[in-house]
């Protein structure tokens, strides 16, 4: 059995811009894609599906992707995200980093040989997260075991007539 399509959510309000993107994941990352040309669509998309990869353009119209980008982080299994900007703006980029995002792009230039190397590395490093973060049962799991030896220790200890305070 094959491995599954990579599925990304391109949020542009751009359309041509947004297809474009696409193609280029389809093409040099084998992904499907979806587009959402606006916060909603996104939301409901992003509700409705579940994808491996997100890019996101800072300036949607009447909206701001940090913002988007803010709810995304919240998702229980947060995609990675590629945030995209207009601009060179470094306080924007280190904003969507400390928010969240694994990756940074800027429209300009070689926007499309980027996107592809910090999807690339985006997709790298979550999967790396994932693999190397304990799930909700192994931490429970882990402090029934601490719970567990601290009483045999305390019953050792008071068996041999020691106090812990």
């Amino acid at each position: 059995m094959g491995e599954r399509e990579l599925r990304v959510l391109i949020v542009e309000d751009m359309e041509t811009e947004a297809w474009t993107i696409g193609k280029v994941l389809e093409k040099k990352l084998g992904a499907s894609f979806d587009i959402a040309l606006d916060e909603n669509e996104a939301r409901h998309k992003l509700n409705s599906g579940e994808y491996d990869l997100v890019t996101l353009d800072y300036k949607l119209s009447n909206f701001d992707g940090l913002e988007l980008l803010r709810e995304i982080v919240e998702y229980e299994n947060c995609p990675p995200v590629i945030f995209i900007t207009g601009d060179s703006s470094e306080s924007i980029a280190v904003e969507a980093f400390k928010i969240g995002a694994l990756g940074h792009v800027i429209k300009q230039g070689n926007l499309y040989t980027r996107l592809i190397e910090e999807s690339r590395f985006a997709l790298a490093k979550a999967a790396y997260i994932k693999a190397n973060i304990p799930t909700e049962r192994e931490i429970l799991e882990q402090s029934l075991l601490i719970h567990d030896l601290q009483n045999k220790a305390s019953g050792r200890a008071s068996n041999l007539g020691i106090r812990f305070f």
